[in-house]
């Protein structure tokens, strides 16, 4: 005579309804049997691999960059420029600048490619630092929305989740796109306009005029502008390729 097969019931809501609570028990249980949790742990750890990813592409063009200004930098000094010229300096500080980045980067990368290889610790920190939202803000809805669908375990996300990341999806994919074209457009003004300033401190005993301060406001300008560039498209793409997890932080 066989054993009927008993199905696996769903985890019953935290006592208080709160999603932090519902979390805090799918995850201190060790839960494998939850779909819906399992759909989230994936969104979050293919967000941090969206930043692991696209970080390291950065990373490696910033590497790039520092290698050629110091390569530079060696070749105006061996040219006969002074260790005072402007190719020489300039040289240094870009190249100074774009390690400094790197190896921040580095860092994000490295903790990023972490929580992407094993996301359940990075989530269980995620999950203490929720908190409790006021209980008349959108926040509180898209809580208890989330709390309700990890309770029932249902691999499908409601409607009202849906529509929440459609919302979501609507404008931080253009907003994505547009960072990146502002990225690409800067980089290239930015570079065009330090050849332009380099070259033209090679005519010796050449007079200043005008222009040459507004292509040095342009040239040093364009290096924040593309860093914080650079983080806005990383962070753009990320809610982009996994809306599921920052609709359950953000709303």
């Amino acid at each position: 005579m066989t054993t009927p097969l008993v199905p696996i019931a769903p985890a019953p809501p935290a006592p208080d309804g709160s999603l932090q609570e519902t979390l805090t028990q799918l995850l201190g249980s060790d839960s494998t049997s939850n779909p819906a949790l399992d759909r989230l742990l994936d969104d979050y750890a293919a967000a941090h691999a969206t930043l692991a990813v696209m970080g390291g592409c950065f990373l490696l063009g910033l590497l790039l960059l520092t290698a050629f200004c110091w390569r530079q930098r060696r070749r105006s000094r061996a040219g006969g420029a002074g260790t005072r010229s402007f190719e020489y300096r300039t040289y240094g500080r870009l190249g100074l600048v774009s390690l400094v980045a790197s190896a921040l980067l580095a860092v994000v990368v490295a903790a990023n490619l972490g929580n992407a290889l094993d996301s359940r610790p990075g989530f269980a920190g995620v999950a203490t630092s929720l908190g409790s939202p006021p209980a008349s803000g959108s926040r509180a809805e898209v809580q208890l929305e989330f709390s309700m669908w990890l309770a029932s375990g249902d691999p499908a996300t409601p409607p009202p989740i849906e529509e929440r990341i459609d919302d979501r999806l609507a404008w931080q994919v253009p907003k994505a796109i547009i960072t990146g074209v502002l990225l690409a457009l800067m980089a290239a003004v930015g570079g065009r306009t330090w050849r332009g300033l380099l070259r033209a401190s090679r005519i010796p005993d050449r007079p200043r005029a005008a222009r040459d301060r507004a292509q040095r406001a342009i040239a040093f300008g364009s290096v924040p502008v593309c860093l914080v560039l650079m983080l806005m498209v990383m962070g753009n793409t990320q809610a982009s390729v996994a809306p599921l997890t920052m609709t359950m932080l953000f709303g």
